[in-house]
């Protein structure tokens, strides 16, 4: 499993995301490049002023462009997402106070998947956004410092029907 983080920044301001998850985990993390190939543990952060998106497992970036006024950088991702990995897509808002991403994740919620972190128990300073959450038919709350291990659970049970067809999970 990879991780591809979409932020929304200004156009003219420089993240310090890459440095700052690069002192945090053991993962390879990398600012992302036009025609860049997603490979399994590693981290992947948008750079500023671009829009991304996933095709054949490869990350493509383009201009920044805006829908109605607004810049949709996680609803475009998540959509390219689902459309690339189809019910294998999982999607994760982790703060925001608009609606960026609920499309996408309506999106891969069409293909199978959804995670969330938990609404209780959150710092203060965090604001999960109401309209992603609205749209979810799936959700899998998690503590947000567990997210890493409720996801490769998530595709453990995921892979049950797969690995085990006569079986059930229970």
């Amino acid at each position: 499993m990879a991780y591809v983080l979409v932020q929304h920044l200004d156009p003219t301001h420089e993240s310090a995301l890459t440095e700052l998850l690069a002192r945090a985990t053991e993962m390879p993390v990398r600012q992302v490049t036009d025609a860049m190939a997603v490979e399994p543990n590693r981290v992947y952060v948008i750079p500023p002023n671009v829009d991304m998106v996933i095709s054949q497992g490869i990350l493509r970036l383009t201009p920044r462009t805006e829908t109605r006024g607004h810049h949709m950088p996680i609803d475009r991702f998540l959509r390219s997402l689902a459309e690339d990995k189809g019910s294998n897509a999982i999607g994760v808002i982790l703060s925001g106070t608009a609606s960026d991403g609920t499309l996408g994740l309506a999106a891969i919620k069409g293909e199978g998947a959804l995670l969330s972190p938990k609404t209780k128990n959150r710092p203060s300073t965090m604001v999960c956004p109401r309209a992603p959450l609205l749209q979810a038919a799936w959700i899998w709350f998690s503590r947000l410092t567990g997210l890493p291990r409720s996801w490769r659970e998530f595709v453990s049970i995921r892979m049950w029907p797969i690995l085990h067809p006569q079986k059930s999970p229970n």
